[in-house]
């Protein structure tokens, strides 16, 4: 069963209960998914006009699903209602999400990761560091045949 999280941009000409009654068709989708959570993030401004507006409201949706289809019916809804003008799905159950650090799954495969950065970073400096010392030895040596004799 994965995790969902979808972030939905409704016109910002509709006040709060019109936007909610805008998407009401698309959360009826998931309205009855398990952990089905629905939070209005307020109207906002946007960075840059959509489709000539300047204000949205952001909704967010977050909810459990073992059906993908019902996401793909969800993003040819979303692409077909006039009133959203953005929307995002992200998967939490991906190696990308918001949420992601609290998968203990990903955390784990993080610091795995870390651990081989850190043993690589560690060689590559004592092979550097073997190198210069090499270096050093060689211009000594060099140095030492350049002197003159007394």
């Amino acid at each position: 069963m994965a995790k969902y999280e979808i972030m939905l941009l409704v016109d910002g000409n509709l006040d709060e209960a019109g936007a909610k009654s805008a998407i009401k068709d698309l959360t009826a989708l998931f309205s009855k998914q398990k952990d089905y959570k629905e939070t209005s993030l307020g109207l906002k401004d946007l960075a840059y006009k959509i489709n000539g507006l300047s204000k949205a409201w952001y909704i967010q949706l977050n909810f459990s699903l073992e059906d993908a289809e019902k996401i793909a019916e969800f993003r040819r809804l979303t692409l077909i209602d006039k009133a959203v003008i953005r929307h995002l799905i992200i998967n939490l159950e991906k190696d990308y999400g918001a949420n992601a650090m609290k998968n203990e799954k990903k955390v784990k495969r993080s610091k795995a990761k870390a651990i081989k950065y850190k043993e690589r970073m560690a060689k590559i400096a004592a092979e550097r560091e073997a190198k210069e010392k090499q270096m050093q030895e060689l211009k000594d040596i060099n140095s030492l045949a350049e002197k003159p004799s007394k």
